[in-house]
């Protein structure tokens, strides 16, 4: 893909995710960008559509074109302690920074199931942080 094609794909995934938030309240703006557009992209393929503008007048006018295209956002890959360097790295480098807080809240957004969730909260069990926070985790649902 040239850089003007990879331009105009991330031009039309920004128009989708607009339409997303302004026609359903369902903000994605923050979403990893690579991982949205590819998953729009592959949305607007398998769908029938040659080009992802081709998906926004559908998503404008059909709910259920919406409601096709959010299920496939929800990626429901989970597991425990699934991403290594990343536990590694909140051991090493921010745990102890909350050891030198009384009380610290944390929020895990876009958990599905919750393993990893879980995995934090061992982590923070054996680190003894535990008892010093509360965490929120949560993940979008579906408005049907």
């Amino acid at each position: 893909m040239t850089m003007e094609e990879e331009e105009k794909t991330q031009l039309e995934t920004e128009l989708v995710l607009r339409v997303l938030l302004e026609c359903y309240g369902y903000d994605f703006t923050c979403y990893e960008s690579e991982t949205i557009a590819k998953q729009v992209g592959d949305f607007a393929s398998k769908n029938g559509y040659s080009q992802i503008s081709e998906l926004i007048p559908a998503l404008l006018w059909d709910r259920r074109v919406f409601d096709r295209l959010v299920r496939q956002f929800s990626v429901t890959v989970t597991e425990m302690f699934r991403d290594p360097q990343v536990m590694r790295y909140l051991v090493q480098e921010v745990f102890p920074y909350l050891e030198t807080h009384p009380y610290f809240r944390i929020w895990h957004v876009g958990c599905a199931t919750g393993e990893e969730v879980y995995s934090l909260a061992i982590l923070l069990k054996e680190a003894g942080l535990y008892e010093r926070a509360t965490i929120f985790a949560t993940d979008y649902t579906m408005r049907l």
